[in-house]
């Protein structure tokens, strides 16, 4: 989120990097809007619209007279997870990608830095490569996947990887990347005008919004994914207290 984007938007991000982060838990009471307008210096109608906004999202519910709450959202946590391609394989399914963008960005979205704790302190470079990509499998769009990751970790990524090939296999062999926990965080979803357009589908449609990041040697965050996922994509998760 830019300093030029909307008031609501700006208050928005921030409310649900919170949240994301876990500075809000399931089912806990957001402050009230009187609160929120005293926090933000925004007007009671940024404060709502803002809400709006993330109660689309399915981050947040209403309750009537008594306040705003924290969604119940379910989580996930597995070890060893693999990526996209190796999942597949092992479904015995052909994958295919489509690179919509690849770069190197300077800063990411408030929610992203609260959720990965990334700092100067552990990544000197402070920049990040992104590469997002429409996931195919048997030629059919199933995930669009933004991923990103901090070159101060991966310094020649920008150079020798290839954004259509597995990017799991790609850490693994150059880096010796080994995933020693991940954790996911997933929430319904439907598609905006924004998604239809950059994803070419329709808007409305129902998809799975997942926020992944993977643990790698002395509790780093060692990759960053933020997905959407079609109801084609042969999702399998168990729950966990």
């Amino acid at each position: 989120m830019t300093e030029h984007s909307p008031i609501y938007f700006q208050v928005a991000d921030d409310l649900e990097s919170l949240i994301v982060a876990g500075k809000y838990l399931p089912r806990e009471k957001l402050p009230s809007e009187n609160e929120l307008v005293e926090k933000y210096q925004v007007s009671r109608l940024t404060i709502r619209r803002a809400l709006s906004e993330i109660e689309r999202k399915g981050l947040i519910y209403r309750r009537h007279g008594i306040g705003t709450f924290v969604s119940p959202y379910p989580q996930m946590n597995t070890f060893g997870f693999g990526g996209f391609t190796e999942r597949c394989q092992k479904l015995g399914l052909e994958t295919s990608s489509e690179v919509i963008k690849v770069g190197i960005i300077d800063d990411l979205p408030n929610y992203f830095i609260n959720k990965l704790n990334f700092s100067k302190d552990n990544y000197p470079d402070n920049r990040y490569y992104i590469v997002e990509r429409i996931r195919k499998i048997e030629q059919k769009s199933v995930a669009f996947e933004t991923a990103y990751l901090p070159l101060g970790l991966y310094p020649a990524l920008s150079d020798e990887y290839n954004p259509g090939t597995s990017l799991y296999q790609f850490l693994f062999n150059k880096y010796h990347v080994k995933r020693l926990y991940t954790q996911s965080i997933i929430l319904p979803y439907i598609s905006s005008k924004k998604e239809a357009e950059r994803y070419f589908i329709k808007e409305g449609t129902p998809l799975l919004e997942v926020f992944f990041s993977v643990w790698g040697k002395a509790q780093q965050i060692v990759e960053y994914t933020h997905s959407f996922y079609t109801r084609d994509f042969p999702l399998r998760f168990r729950w966990e207290d």
